[in-house]
Order: C-alpha cells, then sequence, then structure tokens
C-alpha cells in the first residue's frame, strides 16, 4: 500500500519526494492546415487561412511562403508564442482556368528535429469564365435598380437584361439589353441563371417558357424568380413555372404585413453560404432583423416537399405555418429560387451595398456554380448539405443519363458511402424521384461523426461479371463524380 508505506518512512525520519519526469518537446515548427476554397474564379482575392505552431521557438520568427503551380503569391512573418496560431494570406487567384496546386511552406529554423511537417498542399480550381445571367423585369423598382448595379460590377457575370415595361429602345441601343427572351435553344441554352422578376406571365410564348424549363432541368441552368405585387408569383399558376418553383401558391393578393415583420433565418439558413452576411451566426440574423418594413408578401401557401427553406418572416407565432421567403429546390439537373419580397435593398441600410451585394452574389454563385463546373454529365452526385449533426438523416441525389444522354429510367439507382478515413462502404439505394426522370432521391443516417465520401461504386474497379461500373461513373460516363460532406457532433457534445 503505497499510503501505508509513506507513513512508514515519514515515521523514520525519510523525507518522501515526488519527482515528475517528462519527456521533453524537440524543437520543431509545424504547419498544420491550409484552409482555402474548392474553387473560385480568375483574379479572385482567395482567402486562405494557415494553422500553424512551433515548439522550443517561443518569441522566434519565420516566413511563410504560399505558392501557387511553383510561383510565390503570398508571404508572411510569423512570430511563435507557443500555442497553435491562424495566419490569413489573402491573395490574387490570377488568370487562367483549371486545377491549380496550392503550397504553404514554412521556412525551417535551426536545429528543428524535422522539416517534414513544415509544408502542406492542397489543390484549387480556378474558372475562368464569366456566369452569363439574363435579368428579365418588369417596371424598373427598387430591387432592380441595386441588383442591376450589383450584377454590372461583379467582374464574375456577363449580364443582360431585358425590360418588358421600361424604354423599348434599349435593345437597340446597348448590348447589355436584348429584346425578348429567345425562342432558338442556341440562344436560350447559352444562359446559366435567368433572373425573372415582376413580368406579366403573357410576356412569354408557351415556346419561351419550354426553353426556360428546359434551361435548368436537362441543361442545369438555374431560376431565381424575385417576385412581385402585380404579376409574378401569382400569374405563374398556370404554367411550366410553377413546377419549377420550390413553394406553393395562389392567386391572390398580396398580403400586409407589420412594419416590424423581418426575415428569419432557419437552421437551413443559418448553414447556408448564400445567407451568411457575417462570420457570426447572431451577427449575420442581426443584419436580416434590419430589412423591415417588408410592406407586402405573395400569397404562398407553402414549401414544396424536398424544398431547402433559407429565410421565413418572423410572425411565424401569429400564422397556421411558416411562411418561406426565401427557399430553393432542385429541379432536374439545376436549382430553382424563390425570393418572396423585392426589400432586400434595405440591407443597404448604413452599410451601403456590402451586404445587399454579399447575398446577391452568394445566391448567383450558389446556383451557378455546378454547372459551371461541368458536373451536369451523365451521373451527378450531391448532398442536400455539405454539413449535417450526428443523427439528422443525410439527403443524397443523383442525376443519371444513359449512353444516349437519355435519363435513366430504372426504378432505383445504388450509391455507396464510407468515411473518407477508411472503412467498409454501405449501399444506399436511391429511388426514382416521380415526374423527373433520371434524378433519384435516397437517406442516409451515419453513425458516427467525420468527414463521408459519397460515390457511386464500392470500389474503383469493378468487379468482373457483375454488371457494375467503375468508381462514380454511369454506363459509359468519362468522369468521375465523388461527393464529400460532415457529420458534426451533437450539440450537447459541442
Amino acid at each position: 500500500d503505497p499510503a501505508d508505506a509513506a507513513w512508514r518512512l515519514r515515521r523514520r525520519g525519510i523525507r518522501l519526494v515526488t519527482v515528475g519526469v517528462g519527456l521533453p518537446q524537440p524543437d520543431d515548427t509545424n504547419l498544420r492546415n491550409l484552409v482555402v476554397p474548392d474553387v473560385v474564379f480568375a483574379n479572385d482575392i482567395v482567402p486562405l487561412r494557415v494553422q500553424c505552431s512551433a515548439s522550443g521557438y517561443e518569441k522566434r520568427s519565420t516566413t511563410l511562403l504560399v505558392k501557387q503551380d511553383g510561383a510565390e503569391v503570398a508571404r508572411k512573418t510569423v512570430t511563435f508564442s507557443g500555442q497553435s496560431r491562424i495566419e490569413e494570406l489573402p491573395f490574387k487567384a490570377g488568370r487562367g482556368g483549371g486545377a491549380k496546386t496550392l503550397e504553404g511552406e514554412l521556412v525551417p529554423l535551426p536545429g528543428e528535429a524535422t522539416t517534414r511537417n513544415n509544408a502542406l498542399r492542397r489543390s484549387l480550381r480556378v474558372l475562368d469564365e464569366k456566369i452569363k445571367v439574363l435579368y428579365i423585369e418588369g417596371t424598373p423598382r427598387w430591387e432592380y435598380r441595386y441588383v442591376r448595379a450589383v450584377l454590372k460590377r461583379d467582374q464574375r457575370i456577363d449580364v443582360q437584361f431585358i425590360n418588358t415595361e421600361g424604354d423599348k429602345d434599349l435593345a437597340r441601343a446597348s448590348k447589355e439589353h436584348v429584346g425578348r427572351f429567345p425562342e432558338k435553344e442556341a440562344q436560350a441554352f447559352r444562359y446559366d441563371l435567368v433572373i425573372l422578376g415582376d413580368v406579366r406571365a403573357n410576356t412569354f410564348t408557351p415556346t419561351q417558357l419550354s426553353l426556360m424549363e428546359q434551361l435548368v432541368r436537362e441543361r442545369g441552368g438555374s431560376l431565381i424568380l424575385l417576385a412581385g405585387p402585380k404579376h409574378a408569383p401569382a400569374e405563374y399558376l398556370d404554367t411550366p413555372i410553377a413546377a419549377m418553383l420550390p413553394v406553393r401558391f395562389e392567386q391572390e393578393k398580396w398580403e400586409e404585413i407589420g412594419d416590424d415583420v423581418h426575415p428569419v433565418l432557419t437552421p437551413e439558413g443559418r448553414r447556408s453560404t448564400v445567407m451568411a452576411l457575417e462570420r457570426g451566426e447572431a451577427r449575420t440574423q442581426a443584419l436580416w432583423s434590419n430589412v423591415k418594413p417588408l410592406n407586402w408578401v405573395p400569397p404562398v401557401l407553402a414549401p414544396k416537399p424536398g424544398a431547402q427553406v433559407l429565410a421565413e418572416l418572423s410572425d411565424t407565432a401569429q400564422r397556421p405555418r411558416a411562411f418561406p421567403l426565401i427557399a430553393w429546390q432542385r429541379y432536374g439537373a439545376g436549382k430553382c429560387m424563390f425570393v418572396g419580397t423585392d426589400q432586400l435593398w434595405r440591407l443597404r441600410a448604413r452599410t451601403g451595398d456590402k451586404y445587399h451585394l454579399k447575398f446577391w452574389g452568394q445566391a448567383i454563385q450558389f446556383l451557378t456554380l455546378s454547372r459551371l463546373l461541368g458536373d451536369n454529365q451523365r451521373l451527378r452526385l450531391q448532398t442536400g448539405q455539405e454539413e449535417y449533426a450526428l443523427g439528422e438523416p443525410v439527403e443524397m441525389f443523383a442525376n443519371v443519363l444513359s449512353d444516349l444522354y437519355e435519363p435513366l429510367s430504372s426504378p432505383a439507382f445504388t450509391v455507396y458511402v464510407a468515411q473518407s478515413s477508411g472503412g467498409e462502404p454501405q449501399s444506399v439505394a436511391l429511388r426514382a424521384m416521380p415526374g423527373l426522370p433520371g434524378m433519384y432521391q435516397g437517406f442516409f443516417t451515419p453513425a458516427a461523426p467525420g468527414r463521408y465520401r459519397l460515390s457511386a461504386s464500392a470500389e474503383d474497379e469493378a468487379p468482373a461479371g457483375t454488371g457494375a461500373t467503375p468508381l462514380g461513373q454511369a454506363p459509359g460516363a468519362q468522369s468521375q463524380a465523388v461527393v464529400e460532406f460532415d457529420v458534426r457532433p451533437d450539440a450537447a457534445e459541442q
């Protein structure tokens, strides 16, 4: 018994001294992580963050270098304090599209135990093409005027306008204006995004509405309907636009709401990069709370099944159900968003165009990036979100085309999910979505937190004679389709 032994030693006048012995940490600097977006546009400022640490070099300094394809793009002097630190090194992506190799390096200090942990590499995709946007508006309202300025100022965007109730001579006088929506596929399908404002539904012929629907469903384009009190969305109830939107609505008058009613972010909205205006959730919500008065809202009944609602009205307690103010859904190969107010320009209050520009820029990039990346191929895998809580079902989608580039007609399509760090893949059967040929949907609930990998095959090479296809490929496809997502521990553990 150690206690008894100590007592006997003290009785004999022997002093007992406990000595802690530990191994000293070797002198070392360590580059722990490079945090960088997966995709940026040419000439964008890339917000790079670097995590580094050191032991035995407190108050010593070294140089942190960042290279893109071997060429130095940023450097910074780092002074260590004994704790891990995060340094920000924004740099300009430059021109020239394609995959880039990003390298970070801490210049070694004398006497380091190892230099193998002084460097890291990451891949970066640079898009050297512009997002082609067509904005169709009726009477030039305030939201249109400010969004127009945002679109024209953004160097990533190539925008054209149609003013159905404005100056009829603009289309002849300006290259950025066109007279009417195209009636030929070659012209209609060139756009990545159509923003449809408060425009009379009879402005469009059945052919034009059909081409707009095909642009989204078949070609991976996107649509934003920016509601207005005169025509949209009510006049589109019996058109293809109604099927594309993520909300159900009716042909009634707009509803007047109180002056204090404002947008409130839903859990999906708080996780979404579209709605984020500042880093902190509280600060972002406070900014959205300034968007008032909204005055009127359209006659929206409810979100459709599968739609993602990003913002609701703050008067939910006075309603039988929450009002979906901003929502989106997948439609075929593309995406459709509904914005149920034309008062978002109030984000400019006391801040200029900072937050108004940020919302519209993020929304446009979110809707169009998949098309620009070329993932509207024969197989496209997606998850509903990039991050889920433990125990939350992961919504998975597959858009599959046959060898003839026609929608696959099978009743189910199998995908595989496994932790990125390794482990046995689990098969998940996605079911065909009614009314959306080639589109499959399913759910998977992870049993543990971590990063997961979603693909269309359990192995890199399919076993002979099984009829399975190689990793991430539909029959005959040429490119890999793999999606990763994160599962975080539950809130109580955090």
